[in-house]
């Protein structure tokens, strides 16, 4: 692609964006080695470019180099600490590596940033304290995660299950007996 570019106007640098997006159609049609390729290649020319951070952290991980997501995550918030979307990420390697303490911090983070950035992440967040057996803070992120969608059936069910027993609560109507069919959720 970079060729590519160069051909069709070699005076002119493809802009950080051009990067960005031919990374990403080829990311998203499956080509992960191109897309890391082509996002390196414009980490090269815009060093300092979070979003491309960003997306070269998503392609690693994707390729199960957490190695490498990890230190891409970090650059990407060295240069814009605000993106919630690189703490949610980092928060997501911590946790496949083990670290839940780490991946907390980072949920938390992210969270604070961009409370609505998705229902996953307060399940997340819910996921990790039951873990660490603070349940009272686990139901209200599990709620939180179900004001965002109402339809988060892991949600509902981890909701429905306290230490194996039934019935906790969401917004003061019971759990249905449809989730008290299911197998623990929590993990």
């Amino acid at each position: 692609f970079e060729d590519y570019a160069g051909r069709l106007r070699p005076e002119v640098k493809p802009a950080a964006q051009y990067y960005y997006y031919a990374a990403l159609n080829l990311a998203i049609l499956g080509q992960l080695s191109n897309a890391d390729a082509l996002v390196w290649a414009g980490l090269d020319e815009y060093t300092d470019a979070a979003p491309l951070l960003l997306l070269a952290g998503m392609i690693s991980e994707r390729r199960g180099d957490l190695d490498n997501a990890d230190r891409a995550y970090r650059q990407a918030l060295d240069e814009d600490g605000t993106i919630a979307q690189a703490h949610k990420n980092l928060g997501d390697v911590a946790y496949r590596r083990g670290s839940h303490e780490e991946a907390l911090q980072h949920y938390m983070r992210a969270a604070e940033i961009d409370p609505h950035l998705g229902d996953d992440l307060f399940a997340k967040i819910g996921n990790i304290l039951y873990k660490l057996r603070k349940l009272d803070q686990a139901v209200g992120h599990w709620q939180k995660a179900l004001q965002l969608n109402p339809d988060n059936a892991i949600v509902r069910n981890n909701l429905a299950y306290d230490n194996g027993e039934w019935g906790i609560h969401v917004d003061n109507t019971p759990v249905g007996a449809e989730s008290r069919s299911q197998t623990r959720s929590v993990g």
